[in-house]
């Protein structure tokens, strides 16, 4: 059967028989040609490529039994097994460390904490500064080569040398927040390795902690790593810290793409929450970096609603983050075309700042000064006026609060408040207290004549300035010891009734040096002489510390007739001593007492207090675990975080009460009682919500408290010979 020939190559007409059959194409155009030549071209390239790749690829293997790392990104599957550095089993990896004076840490396997299929193989080991430390100084990387009967051959991938964060970067948020200068360089340890987890990210996420504490309760600080599972690198990103002790977590802000990482940075009622989007991940190009979420600059670009967001922002700069909230709200229903992701991030975070404020606003607080602390920090302006109905309420709680703002977070709210609503007496009343309670009354009226206040709340504001300025109805009592003010006749004749300090027993006094109401100042025969450094003075009805007077004799005058002083033993217990006070002397702003006691064997420091004035914990009764957790739970198992003891929720299933007990006392004056933990040393006390009132720093003692008269305590701690005094502060509702 004949083939049929293609068209082109059909002959143009039918050839007369015994003739010559000529076969003719069309000629090809020159695009066509120019297609067939690159067509061929590349096609040999290819070849030729392939060929030498491939004889190199070859080659590489058989040369090299550790192929680069790099390679690995095109034959995943051998990730665990190339790279630059021979194989070493776990006895090498021990060995070679402790050679470097360092030590192995607990090895950790990748595909536990991160659920990227390439993380399969991997191993990431923390490198310890030295035998027997917890610092964490490096990360090596490694792929598991081979199994042996000893264990795994690991391969060496990659290793970072870690550099501490600083103390001054860990301490920022206290710093922002008015409670800590950003001064030392120290760089502060990392001392364990955590996961961060609930994403499903490529590469494994972790980050390294540390706890940072010089008084008061912890701060946990860190830095993220990111292991990339592909390159087989391993990279620090950035430095964290958390006064609220907890971890960074991922939070997808605008419900798009990938995840941002948010790190808690509140202080006490004040909300700051910093947030990170993720850059660079995917493309080779950049790298990979955490950049920060600000609120600096609108997300958005195009009018009419440009003016308005930036109001938002500036609003949720000053704190009012509900009224931010509200607005971004509104603008986005009104331009929805003109919302961006990144226009999200900024709404959602600052709704994320929003929620707590709300959240603490609406809390039914065991003390009024949080209440009220908790309203003037959303701008409920209006509800926080009730606190200045009756007199006992404005002492006690509204004008302490306002003195303590010394960091200006309210006057920010305040006038961020005027600058949008200009009408809002409300909010101009609060500026005024604030500035009467600062500063004085003709700074006050000076300002509220900038806009009229209107003539309720003005005379509003005249009844609590009259009140105030008023000698018979000075104010007394304080949230918090505050100097006697040496110029105020009120408080110059007011007796000291009461004093606490630190009692030390010495010879060879010079009496020329001390101030007494008599010149035949002697020591009687079988006593001693005893300094004592004076603390706090007992004046009405408050612990105070003491300002200088303008004489010791006139300081002398408020001692009152021969007070005597009672010493406790390091257990806080009274020993039978009591020591009478004969002397006075001023040093600047340091008041010291000399007294005449018995001999005393005791060459340490001891407590030295007025009779009666020291409640010792250790007499406070002990309650069954089990009894009181039924009605704080989420105190006790705050307690159990914080010390250490796991989980508390489960004691009463598990093993009811483990010996352990509790111990119920209003230390804050608030009418309700805090709860006391103090397993083998340890000592921790929080409010029945479980917020963090006091952890007692490590190795000191937690002995009790001085009461003042509103029911607050001063409490006392001991750390070898040394005590220390922590107040109760309203402002940052713990003790410091």
């Amino acid at each position: 059967m004949p083939l049929s020939l293609p068209a082109r190559f059909k002959p143009r007409r039918r050839p007369k028989k015994g003739a010559v059959q000529v076969w003719t194409s069309h000629k090809a155009s020159w695009p066509q040609r120019l297609t067939g030549v690159l067509t061929v071209s590349l096609g040999l390239s290819g070849a030729i490529a392939l060929g030498i790749g491939g004889t190199w690829l070859g080659s590489t293997l058989l040369l090299r039994p550790n192929p680069p790392a790099w390679l690995t990104r095109y034959f995943p599957q051998q990730s665990a097994r190339w790279g630059t550095e021979s194989p070493q089993s776990w006895a090498e990896i021990t060995a070679e460390l402790q050679a470097q004076g360092q030590q192995a840490g607990t090895l950790l396997a990748l595909d536990t904490v991160s659920r990227d299929p390439n993380a399969a193989g991997l191993w990431l080991l923390p490198v310890l500064a030295a035998q027997d430390s917890d610092q964490i100084v490096a990360l090596n990387l490694y792929g598991e080569h081979h199994q042996t009967a000893d264990g795994p051959v690991l391969q060496p991938l990659d290793r970072i040398t870690l550099q501490a964060p600083l103390e001054s970067t860990v301490m920022e948020p206290l710093s922002q927040a008015g409670l800590g200068q950003l001064t030392s360089t120290q760089p502060l340890p990392l001392t364990e390795l955590r996961s961060l987890e609930g994403t499903d990210l490529p590469g494994a996420w972790l980050t390294l902690t540390g706890d940072w504490r010089k008084s008061g309760s912890p701060i946990r600080y860190g830095q993220v790593i990111h292991i990339d599972a592909r390159a087989l690198t391993v990279r620090a990103l950035m430095n964290w810290s958390s006064p609220p002790q907890q971890l960074p977590l991922w939070h997808n802000l605008d419900q798009a793409g990938l995840p941002e990482l948010i790190v808690n940075q509140s202080v006490g009622l004040e909300p700051n929450f910093k947030a990170y989007t993720i850059e660079g991940l995917s493309s080779p190009l950049f790298s990979l970096r955490l950049a920060p979420v600000d609120l600096q600059e609108a997300a958005v670009t195009q009018d009419p609603a440009q003016g308005p967001y930036n109001t938002a922002l500036r609003l949720a700069r000053h704190g009012l983050w509900n009224e931010a909230q509200r607005r971004l709200a509104s603008l986005k229903q009104q331009h929805p075309n003109h919302w961006t992701p990144a226009a999200e991030r900024q709404h959602r975070l600052i709704a994320l700042h929003g929620e707590l404020t709300q959240t603490q606003a609406e809390r039914a607080w065991s003390q009024p000064s949080q209440k009220l602390l908790s309203l003037l920090i959303d701008g409920r302006w209006q509800l926080a006026l009730t606190f200045l109905d009756g007199e006992v309420g404005f002492q006690r709680t509204v004008l302490p609060l306002l003195r303590q703002d010394t960091t200006g977070r309210l006057w920010r709210r305040i006038t961020a408040t005027l600058q949008v609503n200009p009408r809002q007496p409300e909010a101009r009343l609060w500026g005024a207290l604030l500035l009467l309670a600062q500063q004085d009354q003709a700074k006050a009226e000076a300002w509220l004549k900038q806009n009229a206040l209107g003539q309720q709340r003005l005379q509003q504001f005249t009844e609590i300035a009259t009140r105030l300025n008023s000698p018979a109805d000075a104010i007394t009592v304080a949230n918090r010891p505050v100097p006697i003010n040496p110029a105020s006749p009120a408080s110059a004749i007011q007796p000291i009734q009461g004093w606490i300090g630190i009692a030390t027993p010495i010879r060879g006094v010079q009496l020329n040096h001390w101030y007494a109401d008599r010149d035949d100042l002697t020591l009687p025969e079988g006593r001693q002489w005893y300094q004592v450094q004076v603390h706090r003075g007992w004046v009405a009805g408050q612990w105070q510390s003491l300002a200088a007077s303008p004489s010791e004799s006139e300081l002398w005058e408020r001692l009152g007739p021969s007070p005597t002083l009672q010493l406790l033993n390091s257990e806080g217990v009274g020993d039978g001593t009591t020591i009478a006070i004969a002397a006075i002397q001023q040093q600047g702003n340091q008041i010291n007492l000399l007294a005449t006691g018995p001999l005393n064997g005791a060459g340490s420091p001891q407590l030295a207090i007025s009779p009666r004035q020291f409640r010792r914990f250790a007499d406070i009764a002990r309650q069954p675990f089990t009894t009181v957790y039924q009605r704080y739970p989420d105190a006790l198992e705050t307690l159990g975080s914080v010390l250490g003891l796991g989980n508390l929720s489960a004691v009463p299933a598990s093993s009811p009460g483990q010996g352990l007990t509790v111990q119920l006392q209003d230390v804050t004056g608030d009418g309700q009682a805090e709860i006391i933990l103090s397993p083998e040393g340890k000592s921790a006390i929080v409010d029945s919500q479980g917020q963090i009132l006091f952890q007692v720093p490590g190795g000191a003692v937690l002995l009790g408290g001085l009461v003042n008269g509103d029911g607050s305590h001063i409490l006392v701690t001991r750390s070898g010979g040394q005590y220390r005094f922590y107040d109760w502060s309203i402002d940052r509702q713990r003790f410091e």
